[in-house]
Formats: C-alpha cells, structure tokens, sequence
C-alpha cells in the first residue's frame, strides 16, 4: 500500500502555538509516512534514537502526546501504530468511489479501533464533500441516498432563510472579559521583569488569554502566579519556551507547573 506521492509535509498541517519540538515530531511523522492515509507502525523508540542530541525520552514523549490532545495524530497497541489524522482530512478533499473502495481494501486486518475511528471521521466528511454514494457500503451514511430536495425547494428555502435574518434584530455584542485586561497587563510586568523589554502580542495571544479564563475559571491571579512561576522556577520542559507566550501556556505546560507547585507550597496552588 506504499505511495511515496503522499509524503509531502504540508506547513498548513501545523498549528503555530504547537511547541517547537512537537512541530519536529510532526514533521518526521509526515515525511516517514508511507501512505496517504497516515496509517503505519512507528515504536516511540526510533524517535528517541532519531533525536538524541535534542530531546530525552520523556520530551519526546510529551511531544506526542501534544500532538494527540491537537487531534493531528491518534495511537494504538501501546504507541506503536499511529494515524496522522489530519493528513487524511488533508488529501481527501473530494473522496470517490475508488477511494471509498481503497479505503476498505487497506483497513482490512487493521486495528479494529484504529479501523473504527478512520471510518467515524470518513463519516464526518462524507457530509461536507457530497462524494457519491452506495447502498451497503460501510464508509458512508446512508441516511438518505438519494436527494429529497429539487434545486427549486433549496433555492426557495435560502431565500426564505435570508428574509428571516433581515428581520431577526442583531444580537448585540457581548462585552470583553475584563480579566483579559488583567492576564495581559500581569504579563507584561512578569515579561518586562525578565527581559527590560516588551513582549510580542496579538491575536494568537489574545485568543490564548481567553482560553486560559475559560479552562481555569476566569481565575487570571492564579494563571499569573503559575506564569510568574515558570519564569522563576528551572524545568527541562518549560525553561525553553519561556518568553513565548502562546507555547508557554500550553495546557500540558500550566497543568505541569501546577502540579509542581502543589508539592512545594500546598497553599499556595491557585487553582
């Protein structure tokens, strides 16, 4: 099933606030994948051989497993058999037929759980692309094989959906979350105190401050204090993304430090 035309690693695979070294797994997972449905056997053990000199076992350890909470990736039989999620997503844009059938032909004998998951997302995108569908064939609902609307009924419904949104008043804007105000000023004080210097922000790190209220409870005295702690406190995990806002506070990194403050200072854990 080998296709070495599918081995391009696509930049647009990648998401910018990944951890640099995450970014290296991801891309030795797509340039060692032999076909295009990012499906094969990789033991975690070559990675480690492969990197040596950058990273330890447990680094790359938690390389994957940021890849896996970002859904690029899936893992079965222990880490030794991975799927590339979003390189499926990627190349099959307009699934067919032939690829339905191609499909099915390399899933057979595969890991029933791997085989189960590929078919749920295929599922997924059958809806958006509209491929052509058969009665009976496994990879594609067949809730409804065959249209229950004429062009006229669809246009008729667009134009009345289009008179119900004009008429429908705006809702008006919520407010912005004035703790953002809080988490970005605390920051800068914690950055100019390490580096004399300001440090780079906009719309990723806006869009990363809200997160961070959502995920721990709108508490941004307590994201402060864990940020605050990461620039103090020496860790192989953390120490390099210090200064980057968006990687720095990646949730395997806050919840890391959180757990090490607990041990210390009890009391002072602020979530």
């Amino acid at each position: 099933m080998a296709d070495r035309t599918y081995n391009m690693v696509d930049s647009r695979l990648y998401e910018e606030d990944w951890s640099v070294g995450a970014r290296l797994v991801a891309g030795i997972l797509l340039a060692r994948c032999p076909n295009q449905y990012g499906i094969y056997d990789l033991p975690i053990w070559f990675l480690v051989n492969l990197l040596p000199e950058l990273y330890d076992r447990e680094q790359i350890l938690g390389f994957v497993a940021e890849l896996e909470s970002e859904n690029f990736i899936k893992s079965y039989n222990g880490g030794k058999l991975i799927w590339i999620v979003k390189k499926w997503k990627r190349e099959q844009k307009n699934p067919s037929d032939n690829n339905v059938k191609g499909a099915l032909r390399f899933l057979e004998g595969c890991n029933e759980g791997l085989a189960n998951d590929f078919k749920g997302v295929y599922r997924g995108l059958a809806g958006a692309c509209n491929p052509p569908t058969k009665k009976g064939n496994p990879l594609i609902s067949t809730d409804s094989d065959t249209d229950s609307d004429s062009d006229t009924d669809t246009k008729k419904k667009e134009k009345d959906k289009r008179a119900v949104d004009k008429s429908t008043p705006a809702k008006p804007k919520p407010k912005p979350n004035p703790k953002l105000k809080v988490l970005s000023d605390g920051y800068f004080e914690i950055y100019q105190s390490h580096f004399e210097d300001k440090p780079a922000w906009g719309a990723q790190e806006a869009k990363r401050s809200k997160e961070l209220l959502k995920r721990y409870n709108d508490n941004a005295v307590g994201i402060l204090a864990t940020i605050k702690y990461m620039f103090e406190t020496e860790d192989k995990l953390w120490s390099s993304h210090i200064g980057t806002y968006v990687s720095l506070t990646s949730t395997r990194l806050m919840d890391r430090a959180i757990a090490h403050r607990k041990k210390p200072h009890k009391k002072e854990n602020p979530f």
